[in-house]
């Protein structure tokens, strides 16, 4: 779960693309299932890719979410035969180069940390937490 939440940015930016839609516009449940079955296809590799595949269309089934399964089905097979060749975002590393509502997020953990550690402390502090969300 933790690789997940490190790589989401590039994990939505990669299924929007295969998906050709934006991620806000896929249920929550079916996101998820995308985003778990399209880490471990491109960063773990002791599970062979179909039984990846099969896998989470089972689950966005077993999440009442019959309908998705076909695109869940598409996408990660896709996913499959363009792992090589996948574009991949840019680079964000830094605080200035996060869209606007990441900054924000950013901004609150370094408030809620500045009373008890100093100020340039508290801004690696909240960067370093929100870099592992």
């Amino acid at each position: 779960a933790t690789g997940v939440l490190r790589w989401r940015l590039t994990l939505d930016t990669i299924i929007e693309g295969l998906a050709k839609r934006p991620a806000a516009r896929l249920d929550p449940e079916v996101l998820d299932v995308l985003r778990v079955a399209s880490y471990q296809l491109l960063h773990l590799t002791r599970v062979p890719a179909p039984a990846v595949v099969d896998d989470a269309v089972e689950m966005t089934r077993a999440a009442r979410k019959r309908s998705a399964a076909g695109l869940v089905n598409a996408v990660l097979r896709a996913l499959v035969r363009q792992r090589g060749r996948l574009p991949l975002p840019e680079r964000r590393l830094f605080i200035g180069e996060q869209p606007v509502k990441n900054r924000d997020r950013v901004r609150q953990f370094r408030d809620r940390f500045a009373e008890a550690i100093p100020r340039e402390r508290a801004a690696v502090a909240a960067f370093t937490a929100f870099q592992s969300i």
